[in-house]
């Protein structure tokens, strides 16, 4: 068969692509070219037999990028070495045991179903961990993950475990739904005792004016980076920027609230043209929580993103921020915002 090779060229472009998108398994990657190219080459004249030897063509064609060349079958491989050699070494990584609760308690209370395709996107978008990371072999860790998490060894055998935090979901014909999971809904027992708010109230609140409360909580936030080898400095002056922090040769800017919390519920307020201003991955809202013991609620500028989106209020002048507690978790709306709490490893 004889194909112009320009033909052949502008197919390898779009293969390319795949490859960067994680499918770099020959079969895969072509049954994906197929899916994409097929008719088309089809509505060309070509035979089933032609379409393969295209495709197979395509995967040995040499691809220029960035001024190296190389055939589609040599950046599979290239690409896949890359993935392994910029991997953030394990023991710094989120273990998948965090990544997969993350992922569900992000749903909110609502016990929704994920099968172990959601979950490993829900990972992939929100947990910088595992941005780069091949989707997957993210599957395959997830799959595992809750093969072990939902069941237990008990004299030899494989038997459910009723402990475990999630469960799989009944598909109504004495079975169970293939790959879905859910959270584990709690027992209701009698006289159940209510879990103790994550954040005590504090029993004497200290009448302080704002200048005060603000300098006190930036001061905080700062002993605390300090701790973790940051290097801060506070702003002279406020226009939305409370501290820069430095690690690593990278630069994190940061807008602190210190807040007093009087009762279980409680809330902050943002600046919109603050938020409009500083809303890039560098940078991160913390909440001073003046509790019993002060705790840090650490939120990323997409969280707040993601907030907006799911109906916190956002008028002209402020973003209202309402935190409430129920059976012992923190949340935002619907939203549980757990991790957030004293989560100085999001500063990254």
């Amino acid at each position: 068969m004889e194909v112009l090779p320009r033909l052949i060229v502008a197919g390898a472009k779009v293969g390319y692509v795949f490859l960067k998108k994680g499918v770099r398994n020959f079969a895969e990657w072509a049954k994906q070219m197929r899916k994409m190219l097929g008719g088309k080459l089809a509505d060309a004249g070509l035979s089933e037999n032609e379409i393969d030897a295209f495709i197979t063509e395509m995967w040995k064609c040499k691809f220029p990028i960035d001024g190296e060349v190389h055939t589609l079958e040599e950046w599979a491989s290239i690409l896949d070495k890359e993935i392994v050699k910029n991997k953030i070494p394990y023991n710094s990584m989120k273990t998948i045991k965090d990544a997969v609760y993350d992922a569900f308690m992000i749903q909110g209370v609502n016990y929704q179903e994920m099968s172990i395709d959601d979950i490993a996107l829900e990972i992939q978008d929100k947990d910088s961990d595992y941005k780069e990371y091949d989707l997957d072999e993210l599957r395959k860790k997830v799959s595992s993950y809750m093969s072990n998490a939902i069941t237990k060894i008990v004299k030899g055998k494989r038997v459910e475990n009723k402990d475990s935090l999630y469960e799989r979901v009944k598909n109504g014909k004495g079975g169970f739904k293939k790959g879905i999971y859910r959270l584990r809904k709690p027992k209701v027992k009698k006289g159940p005792k209510k879990p103790a708010p994550i954040l005590q109230p504090i029993e004497q609140p200290v009448s302080i004016e704002s200048l005060y409360m603000g300098s006190a909580g930036e001061m905080a936030v700062c002993s605390e980076l300090l701790f973790r080898e940051y290097n801060v400095s506070r702003m002279s002056v406020d226009d939305g920027i409370d501290i820069v922090a430095m690690k690593h040769n990278k630069t994190y800017y940061i807008q602190v609230k210190t807040v007093q919390v009087k009762s279980e519920n409680f809330g902050v307020q943002i600046k919109t043209k603050s938020y409009e201003r500083y809303n890039a991955n560098d940078c991160y809202y913390i909440i001073v929580a003046r509790a019993e013991t002060t705790q840090f609620i650490i939120a990323t500028a997409d969280d707040i993103r993601r907030l907006i989106e799911r109906g916190i209020t956002k008028g002209d002048k402020y973003i209202s921020l309402r935190f409430n507690q129920n059976m012992g978790s923190l949340f935002v709306g619907e939203e549980n915002v757990d991790y957030m709490l004293n989560s100085f490893e999001r500063i990254k």
